[in-house]
């Protein structure tokens, strides 16, 4: 950790701080290492990365709405299997069975690994 301490903060420095705090529960610093590393790159992959860290911060902190909206629009935004699993789980999760359902039966009949969730 004092080694990224003392170091610039670039996006990815920014985002395995994130990750520590995250591991440590402190969700609102860790969030805030997260959007300060999503504001700082425009890499897709890094930015659906953090994307997909604030999800559980939003759902371990209360903030359900924020939570979903985000996993569906990862979602939307690039379709496969893993953000599916990623928006079925956060609804699952939330305990919205009957959305997690409709989701499923609309999205989900695509992705031949998406069996896994229909037992």
């Amino acid at each position: 950790m004092v080694v990224l301490y003392n170091s610039p903060k670039t996006p990815s420095i920014l985002y395995q701080e994130g990750l520590i705090y995250l591991e440590d529960e402190l969700y609102e610093i860790a969030e805030d290492k997260f959007l300060a590393a999503r504001a700082g790159t425009d890499f897709n992959e890094a930015l659906d990365a953090i994307d997909k860290e604030l999800v559980g911060i939003y759902l371990a902190t209360g903030r359900e709405d924020k939570s979903k909206n985000l996993s569906e629009r990862i979602f939307y935004e690039e379709p496969s299997l893993e953000n599916f699993q990623t928006a079925f789980d956060n609804l699952f999760a939330l305990g919205l069975f009957e959305e997690a359902i409709d989701f499923y039966n609309q999205n989900g009949r695509g992705y031949e690994d998406a069996v896994y969730y229909s037992h």
